[in-house]
C-alpha cells in the first residue's frame, strides 16, 4: 500500500524517530522543538476530513475506520486520536531536522 499524503491530518510539525504516540506521553509534560518550548494540552481527534484525498477533495481511505481499529478503545483526550494538540510556552526557530525533547521537569500548570 502506499503511504498516505500527510497533508490529510493538517499536522504543524511531524516527528520522526520516536516510537509510534510517544507523543501521548508529552501531554501536560513541556517539549523542546528546536528553539521553542511548546505544552501539549490533549490529543487531536481525527474527523472525516482524512478519509478526503488533499489533491481532489474525494473521499479514497477509511481512515477513521483504521484508527477506530486499533486506538478507538485506548484512553485519550479524544476519541480517534493522532497527533496533539498544545501551547507555545517559549516562541524559538524550528527547522526540518531540529530534534523534538521532552523537557524533564514537573508539568507546568496553567491558569483558567
Amino acid at each position: 500500500m502506499e503511504a498516505l499524503d500527510a497533508r490529510r491530518f493538517r499536522m504543524l510539525f511531524e516527528i520522526d524517530g520516536v516510537e509510534p504516540y510517544a507523543e501521548d506521553t508529552w501531554i501536560d509534560h513541556d517539549v523542546r522543538i528546536g528553539g521553542a518550548v511548546v505544552h501539549p494540552l490533549g490529543n487531536v481527534g481525527r474527523c472525516v476530513v482524512t478519509t478526503c484525498d488533499p489533491n481532489t477533495g474525494e473521499r479514497d481511505f477509511d481512515t477513521l475506520g483504521v484508527l477506530a481499529s486499533y486506538r478507538g478503545d485506548i484512553e485519550t483526550t479524544e476519541p480517534l486520536p493522532f497527533g496533539i494538540v498544545g501551547d507555545v510556552v517559549t516562541p524559538g526557530l524550528v527547522r526540518i531536522g531540529d530534534p523534538v525533547t521532552p523537557v524533564e521537569s514537573e508539568p507546568v500548570r496553567r491558569l483558567e
